[in-house]
């Protein structure tokens, strides 16, 4: 067998493509592997923001009915494997490296190589459901070839990835809508009015049944508590309630006692995650675009910290609404950090400290090592912007050993 990081360094060395969405090359690797993905149940999830979460929601309620769930997320923060788990478990490396082999037997871009790794590794595990997450968009997304789920979602929908989705919410509203399927249960979730009515438009077009919004099934409107920090993360709950109560008709052993255990009990890292240096809490959450900086502020002004108390550290991609992020976040924090997550094209340090004042760091590790002097014991460093630069700190923060990132 080919040792894992020489295939590992095969898969990145796809990453330089890019996004090339599109449903021919994994539809024709799915041929050649005669479609496991239609031996299980899936579940599958698109939007902006939130989308992770009720992934992570939704498989650990399947797990806790007693399925062996596979689960599919991007990106990832530390490992490769983290992508592609099997009962909440990210894949060793010896399964990991026999689902690569295969997968780079194909003409695929690098996200599409991890979906259809993904697709063996489930099947060689045999298991019995899966829940996916889309990538990009939905329309065209790799994860889109998945013919019959048992129920979809759309999670908040809001500006982000504007080259290639569009500039409006209606139009990124599209793109992730279809991801309907004729006759399969379509859950919307809060979100912008336009948004929420496109999605319902569309899905319609394209036959779901039935399409409903997340706050008006029964498991939703039961007692949630998420473990999961941030008031958005209820309407995350409620689109996962409602995911798992439409999932029932194929999977009946589960429970909305399952579903409510999953939602107070599970982990999802780098979102609003709460780890310290020194004992000052350092506060990192993956937020790269305007809705997604929203809710982080809210949660921070919830804690009531003056603002001289609070130190930002902040790195975003060139290509993503900083000045934006960056406005919204002033008053939270008077002491502001800058720094250039690796990864492709951050905003550079000049115009990130043109748009608010603020100090240039050489890296996070460096920020917060200066923040932790200045707001004390009792003080907030906040690390967003960018989830490159959460997975450098949390990596910095805990030792944890890390493969390359990247956002695909």
């Amino acid at each position: 067998m080919i040792p894992l990081p020489d295939l590992l360094s095969r898969v990145y060395g796809r990453a330089p493509r890019g996004i090339e969405l599109g449903l021919d090359r994994v539809g024709r690797a799915l041929d050649a592997l005669d479609h496991p993905e239609r031996n299980w149940a899936s579940l599958h999830i698109a939007g902006t923001n939130g989308k992770g979460s009720v992934a992570a929601i939704a498989s650990l309620a399947l797990q806790q009915a007693g399925y062996r769930v596979g689960l599919f997320t991007s990106p990832h923060l530390h490992r490769f494997a983290e992508r592609i788990r099997i009962d909440q478990i990210p894949l060793d490396d010896d399964r990991l490296a026999q689902a690569l082999a295969l997968a780079l037997s194909f003409d695929l871009t690098f996200f599409e190589t991890a979906f259809i790794a993904a697709i063996i590794a489930f099947h060689q595990a045999k298991t019995e459901c899966a829940v996916f997450e889309v990538g990009l968009g939905g329309r065209l997304d790799a994860t889109n070839v998945i013919e019959k789920p048992v129920a979809t979602a759309v999670t908040r929908i809001a500006l982000d990835h504007g080259s290639v989705l569009g500039y409006s919410l209606e139009t990124i509203a599209f793109e992730k809508a279809s991801i309907a399927k004729p006759g399969c249960p379509m859950v919307i979730g809060p979100m912008p009015e336009p948004a929420r009515l496109r999605v319902q438009q569309v899905a319609c077009e394209r036959g779901a049944n039935p399409v409903v919004f997340a706050n008006h099934t029964p498991w939703a409107q039961a007692p949630l508590h998420p473990r999961l920090a941030g008031h958005h993360q209820h309407d995350n709950a409620t689109v996962a309630a409602a995911l798992c109560f439409h999932a029932t008709t194929a999977l009946n052993r589960l429970t909305l006692t399952h579903l409510q255990r999953a939602v107070a009990t599970v982990t999802w890292p780098g979102r609003l995650e709460s780890l310290a240096f020194r004992g000052i809490e350092v506060l990192l959450d993956g937020a790269h675009n305007p809705d997604a900086i929203d809710a982080l502020v809210a949660h921070v002004n919830r804690r009531h910290l003056e603002p001289n108390r609070v130190a930002l550290v902040f790195g975003a991609m060139q290509d993503k609404a900083w000045k934006t992020m960056l406005t919204i976040l002033q008053p939270i924090a008077r002491h502001r950090f800058f720094v250039e997550p690796h990864g492709r094209q951050p905003a550079a340090l000049p115009e990130l400290q043109a748009t608010l004042e603020g100090k240039a760091c050489a890296s996070a590790s460096q920020a917060i090592e200066i923040a932790s002097q200045i707001v004390g014991p009792t003080g907030l460093i906040v690390v967003c912007g960018s989830l490159f630069l959460v997975a450098e700190t949390r990596s910095w923060l805990l030792q944890e050993p890390s493969d390359p990132m990247v956002a695909l």
